[in-house]
């Protein structure tokens, strides 16, 4: 079981029996299905989320979308924008092809370490011509990046070119709003994270960043929140992955 979906676990059995909280729990993992969660909890598993695969939930990397009953994530521009960067992967076309009136295209999307996956776009193309055809063409493109970046992250979800597909009756979007996951700082607290962000970008090697990184599990949680951002980007900069609870220089 992931850790977030562990930590979902006991948040949702704090606040309820224990029948309730196996039914929602089941809702949760075996359907996808987030509706009966409450919108804190909402919130809190898509911070969890985030922070699994690496993602700054302030960015808002996934949105909402109630389809079939069912109220699922799915990953917006943001998310496959940064799981790209995050994870440095190369991301590239092997294939494209019309079929049946369809112009298929196939991505391959690569980890540093060698792993890959493989994915498709495909649009309809019939009838199409110049900027209509060429549009339809970029769409298949852009699905294909979108589909291999999240499934070669371990991300089985939908990506917002696909819910465009959807017939408008059959779905209904849910906004998770901004200030839900998190409140504005106060004005002591936007200091404190300032000072954070700068000894963060300060930081030169793992045992500095490391460091760090174990001072600031001491401090409040919305001042770690607000630096993980920054936190991820040094460290890719410097080359660094978390492992074995420390910083150590990527492979």
């Amino acid at each position: 079981m992931s850790t977030a979906l562990s930590t979902t676990q006991q948040a949702i059995t704090t606040t309820m029996d224990t029948t309730q909280a196996a039914s929602m729990f089941t809702s949760l993992v075996l359907n996808s299905d987030l509706s009966k969660l409450t919108e804190p909890q909402r919130v809190e598993y898509y911070k969890l989320v985030c922070e699994r695969v690496g993602l700054d939930p302030y960015t808002k990397p996934f949105d909402m979308i109630t389809l079939q009953g069912k109220l699922v994530l799915y990953a917006n521009k943001a998310a496959t924008a940064q799981l790209t960067a995050v994870n440095r992967l190369k991301v590239e076309i092997v294939n494209r092809e019309v079929l049946g009136g369809l112009y298929v295209v196939t991505v391959r999307a690569t980890k540093p370490d060698g792993s890959s996956s493989e994915d498709v776009g495909a649009v309809p193309i019939n009838g199409l011509q110049g900027d209509a055809a060429a549009n339809a063409m970029l769409k298949a493109i852009t699905k294909a990046k979108r589909r291999a970046v999240l499934s070669v992250c371990g991300l089985g979800m939908m990506d917002e070119t696909e819910t465009e597909s959807i017939p408008a009756h059959q779905v209904e979007a849910t906004e998770v709003p901004r200030e839900a996951i998190t409140a504005p700082l106060t004005d002591s607290e936007a200091d404190t994270v300032q000072t954070w962000l700068d000894t963060i970008e300060s930081a030169d090697d793992a045992e500095t960043l490391t460091e760090i990184v174990k001072q600031l599990k001491k401090a409040p949680t919305r001042i770690a929140d607000a630096t993980k951002g920054t936190l991820a980007a040094r460290s890719n900069a410097l080359a660094l992955v978390w492992k074995g609870g420390k910083y150590v220089a990527r492979q």
